[in-house]
Protein backbone atom coordinates (compact mmCIF):
# COMPACT_ATOMS: atom_id res chain seq x y z
CA UNK A 1 0.00 0.00 0.00
CA UNK A 2 1.48 3.08 -0.91
CA UNK A 3 1.79 6.65 1.76
CA UNK A 4 -1.14 9.20 1.45
CA UNK A 5 -0.49 11.76 -0.88
CA UNK A 6 0.36 14.39 1.70
CA UNK A 7 3.33 12.20 2.78
CA UNK A 8 5.29 12.26 -0.41
CA UNK A 9 4.66 16.03 -0.78
CA UNK A 10 5.59 16.41 2.79
CA UNK A 11 9.34 14.59 1.52
CA UNK A 12 9.43 16.74 -1.98
CA UNK A 13 9.07 20.20 0.65
CA UNK A 14 10.91 19.07 3.75
CA UNK A 15 14.38 17.35 4.62
CA UNK A 16 13.34 16.41 8.23
CA UNK A 17 10.96 13.78 8.76
CA UNK A 18 9.98 12.36 12.36
CA UNK A 19 10.69 8.70 12.82
CA UNK A 20 9.39 6.43 15.72
CA UNK A 21 11.25 2.76 15.96
CA UNK A 22 9.19 0.09 18.02
CA UNK A 23 6.91 0.73 20.39
CA UNK A 24 8.22 1.93 23.58
CA UNK A 25 10.19 4.98 22.38
CA UNK A 26 9.32 8.25 23.60
CA UNK A 27 9.52 10.86 21.29
CA UNK A 28 10.30 11.39 17.51
CA UNK A 29 13.59 12.08 15.61
CA UNK A 30 14.11 13.81 12.70
CA UNK A 31 15.75 12.20 10.08
CA UNK A 32 17.04 12.42 6.31
CA UNK A 33 14.57 10.12 4.24
CA UNK A 34 14.29 10.00 0.48
CA UNK A 35 11.65 8.46 -2.36
CA UNK A 36 12.61 6.11 -5.18
CA UNK A 37 10.25 5.21 -7.70
CA UNK A 38 7.47 5.64 -4.89
CA UNK A 39 8.99 3.56 -1.90
CA UNK A 40 10.49 5.21 0.33
CA UNK A 41 13.69 4.76 2.37
CA UNK A 42 15.89 6.26 5.27
CA UNK A 43 19.48 5.24 6.65
CA UNK A 44 21.09 5.34 10.18
CA UNK A 45 23.50 8.21 10.53
CA UNK A 46 25.29 6.92 13.62
CA UNK A 47 24.85 3.30 13.34
CA UNK A 48 24.28 3.35 17.07
CA UNK A 49 23.47 -0.32 18.46
CA UNK A 50 20.40 1.13 20.29
CA UNK A 51 18.36 3.61 17.59
CA UNK A 52 15.67 4.01 15.40
CA UNK A 53 17.29 1.56 12.98
CA UNK A 54 17.86 -0.94 15.44
CA UNK A 55 14.38 -1.08 16.55
CA UNK A 56 12.99 -1.49 13.08
CA UNK A 57 15.21 -4.73 13.10
CA UNK A 58 13.75 -5.77 16.49
CA UNK A 59 10.38 -5.03 15.68
CA UNK A 60 9.46 -4.22 12.36
CA UNK A 61 6.93 -1.17 13.13
CA UNK A 62 6.85 2.17 13.86
CA UNK A 63 5.45 5.81 13.20
CA UNK A 64 6.24 8.64 10.89
CA UNK A 65 5.45 12.26 12.04
CA UNK A 66 5.01 14.81 9.41
CA UNK A 67 4.06 17.86 9.77
CA UNK A 68 0.38 17.43 12.67
CA UNK A 69 0.12 13.78 11.17
CA UNK A 70 1.28 10.59 12.88
CA UNK A 71 1.36 7.31 10.28
CA UNK A 72 2.10 3.57 11.60
CA UNK A 73 4.55 1.40 9.08
CA UNK A 74 6.17 -1.39 8.91
CA UNK A 75 10.47 -1.21 8.30
CA UNK A 76 12.70 -3.42 6.90
CA UNK A 77 15.58 -3.73 5.24
CA UNK A 78 16.58 -4.72 1.63
CA UNK A 79 19.10 -7.45 0.86
CA UNK A 80 21.79 -6.22 -1.10
CA UNK A 81 20.73 -4.70 -4.99
CA UNK A 82 23.37 -2.73 -6.43
CA UNK A 83 20.93 -0.93 -8.39
CA UNK A 84 18.53 -0.06 -5.74
CA UNK A 85 21.47 1.25 -3.29
CA UNK A 86 22.91 3.44 -6.71
CA UNK A 87 19.52 4.84 -7.01
CA UNK A 88 19.28 5.40 -3.14
CA UNK A 89 22.57 7.59 -3.52
CA UNK A 90 21.05 9.24 -5.93
CA UNK A 91 17.80 10.45 -3.91
CA UNK A 92 19.92 11.20 -0.97
CA UNK A 93 22.40 13.53 -3.53
CA UNK A 94 19.67 14.99 -5.18
CA UNK A 95 17.67 15.93 -2.04
CA UNK A 96 20.04 17.24 -0.13
CA UNK A 97 21.94 19.71 -1.77
CA UNK A 98 22.05 23.04 0.45
CA UNK A 99 25.35 23.96 1.42
CA UNK A 100 25.25 22.89 4.85
CA UNK A 101 23.93 19.22 4.56
CA UNK A 102 26.19 18.57 1.52
CA UNK A 103 29.45 16.58 3.21
CA UNK A 104 26.20 14.33 4.91
CA UNK A 105 24.96 13.28 2.11
CA UNK A 106 28.69 12.42 0.46
CA UNK A 107 29.10 10.98 3.46
CA UNK A 108 25.65 8.73 4.13
CA UNK A 109 26.37 7.04 0.33
CA UNK A 110 29.41 5.79 1.03
CA UNK A 111 29.36 2.04 0.54
CA UNK A 112 29.43 1.20 4.33
CA UNK A 113 25.83 2.79 5.11
CA UNK A 114 24.08 0.37 2.59
CA UNK A 115 23.52 -1.59 5.67
CA UNK A 116 22.12 0.80 6.98
CA UNK A 117 19.05 1.23 4.41
CA UNK A 118 15.36 1.04 6.11
CA UNK A 119 12.48 0.76 3.80
CA UNK A 120 9.27 2.10 5.15
CA UNK A 121 5.42 0.90 4.40
CA UNK A 122 2.71 2.91 5.10
CA UNK A 123 0.21 0.69 7.51
CA UNK A 124 -3.54 1.92 7.32
CA UNK A 125 -5.70 2.01 10.33
CA UNK A 126 -3.12 0.47 12.31
CA UNK A 127 -4.16 -2.87 10.13
CA UNK A 128 -1.48 -5.08 9.66
CA UNK A 129 0.46 -4.39 6.01
CA UNK A 130 1.07 -6.13 2.89
CA UNK A 131 5.03 -6.32 3.08
CA UNK A 132 6.76 -8.60 0.85
CA UNK A 133 8.41 -11.23 1.97
CA UNK A 134 11.18 -11.63 -1.37
CA UNK A 135 14.19 -9.26 -1.51
CA UNK A 136 14.29 -8.29 2.30
CA UNK A 137 16.91 -9.29 4.59
CA UNK A 138 14.65 -11.36 7.30
CA UNK A 139 15.30 -10.34 10.52
CA UNK A 140 12.56 -12.22 12.69
CA UNK A 141 10.35 -15.15 11.55
CA UNK A 142 6.97 -13.81 13.11
CA UNK A 143 6.50 -10.04 11.88
CA UNK A 144 3.15 -10.01 13.26
CA UNK A 145 3.62 -10.34 16.99
CA UNK A 146 5.97 -7.95 18.22
CA UNK A 147 7.57 -8.18 22.07
CA UNK A 148 8.36 -4.83 23.82
CA UNK A 149 11.64 -3.85 23.24
CA UNK A 150 14.44 -4.66 25.97
CA UNK A 151 15.10 -1.46 26.72
CA UNK A 152 12.93 1.64 28.38
CA UNK A 153 14.47 4.82 27.72
CA UNK A 154 15.64 5.35 23.99
CA UNK A 155 16.67 9.42 24.45
CA UNK A 156 20.47 9.11 23.27
CA UNK A 157 19.30 7.42 20.04
CA UNK A 158 21.12 8.67 16.44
Amino acid sequence: MSFPSSFYQHLQKHTLTGIKGGRQRPSFLDIWMVTVEGRVFARSWNKSARSWFTAFQETGEGEIKYGDRVICVRGRQPEDDPQLTAQINQAYLRKYTQPENIPYAEGITKPEYAAYTMEFFYVDDQKAGNIPEEGYIKFRADWTATPPLPWESLEELD
